[in-house]
């Protein structure tokens, strides 16, 4: 990589971390501070602090390699968010916004015991710190390539940067930090989409008749029919995007703490939803953008046969000098939103603590918020095992949101449910979910979020067939969540 490039990427990471430190929170201090920026963000902070969370390198280079290989077939996938915005913006965030405490899960625990919320619990923890390992891993690919330094070092030094001003400044300095990242990774994002197109001789005329000669363009340009069949083993149609992305999203933006942390955060159930729709249509316009830079990198000189992450990192060093190590920055951007998201959330929901201000101590999220950069850190090094990383995010990690999409729609709208059933259904659930994305061959990619959810549900009922106990766990009864209160 040539210097300039290296020294964009140091300036970045110097700025980041100077920011992220200028925050921090020191001894006995407030609870709601550290945990929900004492519920005061804006509806712009909230949408954008959303869409930083959910997207990260596995999104830029994995999006954009999946159509540099593939076509636009993924873009089938759009009407998914549209379609979860009612649900959301009409039951979940009003529901979430009653709660007292950070937890999400305590709307479970309220009807059917502290069991079943520590099983919702550590099934997010699970879930999402793997969807993080998987990124990092992404990550470090990519970024190896480009740089040269080996992939675990890139790997390690971006989640300890991530992780140490986590555990100082707690929701402000992820906040801070988010706003940051969010400007890099625009900028990067639409700085590679923009600039190939100046330099290319036509511009994106040119790009485009070699995108549709290279037959790139499909389902779209040529039409085809068969996008739309109702086979199930098809790799990606419109009605496994369809339903399977709508399974996805809705437990992405309904049942994820992460996400979840920043409706509390808010400062009203209005900057709320403003932020959420916001957070949505920013996705929306960066998978098209990731869509286009994906064509690019398929035209591109030095494209050639071989893994998504190397074609795109090739593509990377092709740019101009500085634009490499924009681009550059705003994976790591990516990455650092999502490490410092993630692991501050998990922290919020295993911190061992009353949900009251006056017993918080700074010491105990800050060991946890470590542990858990260590635990996911050491995951990303070793998640090469799980092979290509788009297939990986889909068959394993965003199918996994599934078995909690099944614990909160059998716990809040199937009446009569046991927590019994909630338990060891959604025990099974999980173990059902691994199984499936290891052993389930030839099936859609997005089909493995609707199989879990099915498959959790069916267990749960089944369960409650057997073990017919209505009402909360037996440890439960007489017993309320201090400091929170009943929706």
């Amino acid at each position: 990589m040539r210097p300039l490039d290296v020294l964009v990427i140091a300036a970045y990471f110097g700025a980041t971390l100077a920011m992220g430190l200028s925050v921090r929170i020191r001894g006995r201090g407030n609870s709601d501070s550290f945990h929900l920026a004492n519920r005061s963000l804006r509806w712009i902070a909230v949408g954008l602090s959303i869409m930083v969370t959910v997207f990260a390198a596995v999104n830029i280079s994995g999006f954009s390699g999946e159509v540099a290989t593939h076509g636009l077939y993924v873009l089938l996938v759009l009407p998914a968010f549209i379609f979860i915005i009612p649900p959301v913006w009409i039951f979940a965030i009003p529901a979430f916004r009653t709660l007292r405490g950070y937890s999400a899960y305590e709307l479970l625990e309220h009807r059917h015991g502290p069991a079943v919320r520590r099983l919702a619990e550590y099934m997010f923890v699970v879930w999402r710190c793997a969807w993080l390992a998987l990124s990092l891993h992404a990550m470090g690919i990519v970024m190896s390539r480009m740089t040269g330094l080996p992939p675990r070092a890139l790997v390690i030094a971006t989640a300890a940067v991530a992780t140490a001003y986590t555990a100082l400044g707690g929701m402000r300095s992820v906040i801070r930090t988010d706003m940051f990242q969010f400007a890099v990774m625009a900028l990067g994002i639409a700085a590679t989409l923009v600039v190939p197109l100046v330099l290319v001789e036509g511009g994106a005329t040119t790009i485009l008749r070699s995108a549709a000669s290279a037959g790139l363009l499909r389902p779209f340009h040529p039409f085809d029919p068969a996008a739309f069949a109702l086979d199930p083993t098809m790799r990606m149609g419109a009605w496994s995007c369809l339903i399977g992305g709508s399974v996805v999203f809705l437990a992405r933006y309904g049942t994820d703490q992460s996400v979840v942390q920043r409706y509390l955060s808010a400062g009203s159930l209005a900057d709320a939803r403003r932020g959420f729709v916001l957070s949505v249509l920013v996705a929306l316009l960066t998978i098209l953008c990731l869509a286009g830079i994906g064509l690019i990198v398929a035209a591109a000189p030095s494209a050639a046969p071989g893994p998504p992450a190397a074609r795109f990192a090739d593509f990377a060093l092709s740019l101009p000098r500085g634009f490499a190590g924009l681009l550059a920055s705003a994976m790591l951007a990516a990455t650092m939103s999502s490490v410092d998201s993630i692991i501050h959330s998990s922290v919020s929901v295993l911190t061992p603590e009353s949900h009251g201000a006056n017993r918080f101590h700074a010491r105990v999220p800050r060991l946890l918020t470590l542990l858990l950069g260590t635990v996911t850190t050491v995951a990303a090094c070793n998640a090469g095992v799980l092979g290509t990383v788009f297939e990986a995010a889909n068959r394993m990690v965003n199918a996994f949101g599934s078995p909690l999409l099944a614990l909160f729609i059998a716990g809040l709208l199937w009446r009569g449910v046991s927590g019994h059933a909630l338990l060891w259904g959604g025990v099974a659930g999980a173990l059902f979910s691994f199984t499936t994305g290891i052993f389930l061959e030839n099936l859609a990619l997005h089909y493995y979020a609707v199989v879990n959810l099915l498959g959790t549900l069916l267990l749960i009922f089944l369960t409650g067939v057997l073990f017919p106990t209505v009402g909360r766990l037996p440890e439960a009864e007489g017993k309320s969540t201090s400091g929170s209160s009943s929706p």
